[in-house]
């Protein structure tokens, strides 16, 4: 194969050679995320704001039985990991690579885990739902907490020194006081929803939670006397929501998981344009969200918004009396209260000092208006104002971030269900469903990149360990991953082949990138004649070249690889001490030969209406306009100019120019400046304006015959014959030399109207027609007689005769 492109390249060079180049260059850019996509990548991910960097490593750390499902995982302080793996029921731990059973629950299920980090907590879903906490190098039971008439236990969090618990399908919330020998079980939150699927706090303490059926969002406040205050923060339009994550400042990241809305494939195609990027704030580090496992330090943070005022204590007693008290106020919402507003004019006055300053009043963005009218629900005691985000018709799943304040902000959506969100520097990891892909989603930026689509469909479990590194727990096949903090320490992107149509000489290749300090970026090129290069016939990939960004963030190569009509470029990103290259733009200028421009049609009309002008008492308006149109291009892009020639048809006279240097293409030529007769048109196209003279190259291209007729029909023996009883008969013989006939009309003095006459036989076909017309009931006196004759060119005749009617 080395030998063939050996053979074929002094071949190209002769044709190289014998060849006149284009002056201006053809470019290819690649800066969005289509162009990057559209190539082949090992190692390495683009995101949607078209920025190629380096994968994050992953490791396969055990498989499980095809139907497994690994559905949650904590760790505890001594290092130890713990995972709750379907669909029988099973508490495992992590042992060398392997999951060791510590128990088996038979007719039951476990979704959720939590720790405080001495002792497990398991949710145990059956016929007899409970809670059990288990201690010690043998993970003994140490104390069971029940759940009657609990069928599910989907999520559990441990803050406030108490412990939570999502359930179903009555979705009941519940606070559980372990302390005690005997635990003390409230219902936090008894929500109209059927089942509560996820749950978190915030760094005051405060819990959210996420429903099926309607994507509800609660904010739960704790009231002085320890009973609870629910609110809805969110309505989103899906029905699902799937995963919580919530800051320590109570800002909130709510993910959807409309099953139906799940599809193969992308949303959307990726982005073939460039929008820019926001301006991003410094990397922070990771700012503690949710407390899953009780064991972050939280920090200090703002005070969360208010909450409405606590409500009286027989509200909250129980679902009777709640039910009770919630039958006077079912149509009433809650009103803000004093304390609401105050935060609100601090709010709304510090954004007013901030605008006075910038000169640009911030604006956040609402949540979407109601589709249906605002309802009030009850929720576990009191009324809260539930206004409708939407119908829910829009495709795929999303991730909202909601403000402390309440604005939300839609930041993703894709065809995939939300299963979990986690924060890692600064940005957040997204597992999803039905194609096992984790997103990497940068708040800030907006940038979103696939980093790893792995071969389990859905991934419902995501942990960051003491280490730093992520466990995934993936379903269908159940296969426990580790993503790791650092970037795979090489992978590549290949291009597509790209198709110069024609032999071309390369330019330099221009990259844009930046993160080099610490890492390194390699380019290669081939190149081939066939569109295949896998058949072979290509030249071998070039040596690699290493990048060298001198005084900025911009490289220029030299394209080693011969001149051919398809090349290929390859980029090699390699990382050290945790960093990754971003590579943001691949441009490649080439030289294609001078290519004659490219006349795809002539066409020629008079753009007046001509013959007949649709009223009988209006001559028609000759046509003297002709336009003159054609369709060019250039395959080297080149600016194009034209020449406008005309000669008389079937003759050997030279063309005569109309017009030259024309830059459009079309041209109003007006046709009283020749003479009479048939011409053939001519347009020729030079590539003049963007090529040397003598580089220059031009195409021609020939119209049909088209007639040029300014001349008036001929009227001959014109004559009228005056008979008996008021009548007379009007003669004429009318020819013309190029077009036909068509239409003669006449007038008898003192009648406004010209009336139609038809020839002989009866229709206009020819360049010369007969007429003859009795005029009835003229009364006597003297008339005049006037005759009217145009050609299809809308050319007109006007001739009179006298004569007497006698008495």
């Amino acid at each position: 194969m080395i030998r063939q492109a050996a053979l074929i390249s002094p071949v190209l060079a002769l044709l190289i050679a014998a060849s006149a180049f284009a002056v201006q260059p053809s470019e290819w850019i690649h800066r969005t995320e289509a162009d990057f996509s559209a190539g082949d990548r090992d190692g390495t991910v683009v995101t949607n704001l078209g920025e190629v960097r380096l994968a994050q490593q992953t490791r396969l750390i055990t498989s499980l039985a095809d139907d497994a499902l690994i559905y949650d995982i904590v760790q505890l302080d001594d290092g130890r990991v713990f995972v709750a793996v379907g669909p029988e029921a099973r508490l495992a731990q992590l042992v060398d690579e392997s999951l060791e059973t510590v128990e088996t629950f038979e007719d039951s299920q476990i979704f959720a885990l939590t720790t405080d980090g001495e002792s497990l907590w398991v949710g145990i879903s059956g016929a007899q739902s409970h809670l059990e906490r288990r201690t010690g190098e043998d993970m003994a039971v140490a104390q069971r907490v029940a759940l009657p008439e609990t069928r599910y236990i989907w999520d559990m969090l441990l803050t406030n020194d108490r412990l939570y618990a999502a359930t179903g399908t009555d979705g009941t919330l519940f606070a559980i006081d372990y302390a005690p020998d005997e635990p003390v079980v409230e219902v936090a939150l008894d929500a109209d929803p059927s089942n509560i699927l996820t749950i978190a706090a915030d760094g005051n303490g405060q819990v959210y939670a996420g429903t099926d059926g309607e994507g509800l969002v609660y904010r739960l406040t704790q009231r002085p006397d320890g009973t609870y205050q629910p609110f809805i923060i969110y309505d989103a339009p899906e029905p699902e929501i799937g995963a919580l994550l919530v800051l320590a400042d109570g800002t909130v990241y709510a993910g959807t998981a409309d099953a139906d809305q799940a599809r193969p494939g992308r949303l959307e195609a990726a982005r073939e344009d460039t929008s820019g990027r926001p301006e991003s704030m410094e990397p922070a580090e990771d700012e503690p969200a949710e407390d899953p496992d009780g064991d972050a330090d939280l920090p200090d943070a703002p005070p969360a918004p208010p909450a409405p005022e606590p409500q009286d204590d027989a509200e909250v007693e129980g679902e009777d009396e709640a039910e009770d008290a919630d039958t006077d106020a079912a149509d009433e919402t809650a009103a803000p209260t004093a304390e609401q507003y105050d935060a609100l004019r601090d709010i709304v006055s510090e954004r007013l000092s901030d605008a006075r300053e910038s000169g640009a009043v911030p604006m956040q963005e609402m949540p979407e208006p109601s589709a249906r009218p605002a309802q009030t629900r009850r929720n576990g005691g009191g009324t809260a104002s539930r206004a409708s985000a939407s119908s829910g018709s829009r495709q795929g799943n999303a991730i909202y971030r909601i403000s402390p304040d309440g604005f939300v902000h839609e930041l993703f959506r894709e065809s995939v269900m939300i299963l979990n969100i986690m924060q890692q520097n600064g940005a957040l990891l997204v597992a999803t469903g039905n194609e096992g892909q984790i997103y990497r989603l940068d708040p800030e930026t907006e940038e979103v990149a696939i980093l790893t689509d792995l071969d389990s469909q859905q991934i419902p479990a995501l942990f960051k360990t003491a280490e730093g590194n992520v466990l995934l727990g993936a379903a269908n096949p159940g296969i426990l991953y580790e993503l790791q903090s650092d970037f795979v320490t090489q992978g590549s992107l290949t291009s597509e082949p790209l198709d110069a149509d024609q032999i071309s000489l390369w330019g330099k290749l221009h990259l844009k990138a930046e993160n080099l300090e610490e890492t390194a970026v390699e380019v290669r090129t081939r190149t081939g004649n066939v569109a295949d290069p896998d058949l072979g016939t290509w030249s071998p990939w070039s040596a690699p070249q290493q990048v060298e960004f001198v005084g900025g963030r911009s490289a220029y190569l030299d394209v080693p690889s011969p001149s051919a009509r398809f090349i290929q470029y390859q980029l090699t990103l390699r990382s050290a001490n945790g960093a990754t290259p971003t590579v943001y733009q691949v441009a490649l200028r080439y030289l294609m030969p001078n290519l004659s421009p490219r006349l795809a049609s002539l066409k020629a009309d008079y753009t007046q209406a001509g013959g007949r002008a649709g009223q009988p008492n209006q001559a028609p308006q000759a046509r003297t306009t002709l336009k003159v149109e054609w369709e060019a291009s250039d395959p080297n892009e080149d600016r194009l100019s034209y020449r406008l020639e005309a000669k008389p048809f079937g003759t050997d006279d030279p063309y005569i120019t109309i017009a030259e240097d024309i830059t459009e293409t079309s041209y109003d030529w007006d046709t009283r400046t020749v003479p009479d007769g048939r011409y053939v048109l001519r347009v020729t196209a030079s590539d003049q304006l963007d090529n040397v003279p003598d580089q220059a190259m031009t195409t021609t291209r020939r119209s049909d015959p088209v007639t040029i007729d300014n001349t008036m029909p001929e009227v001959h023996d014109f004559a009228v014959a005056v008979g008996e009883n008021g009548q007379a008969v009007l003669t004429a013989r009318i020819t013309n030399a190029l077009s036909p006939i068509q239409e003669v009309r006449y007038r008898v003095s003192g009648n406004e109207d010209w009336n139609m006459v038809l020839p002989e036989d009866m229709i206009y076909d020819s360049t010369e027609e007969t007429i003859r017309v009795t005029i009835p009931d003229l009364a006597p006196g003297t008339k005049v007689l006037s005759l009217r004759a145009s050609d299809a060119q809308g050319n007109t005749r006007h001739v009179s005769r006298t004569f007497s009617v006698p008495r």
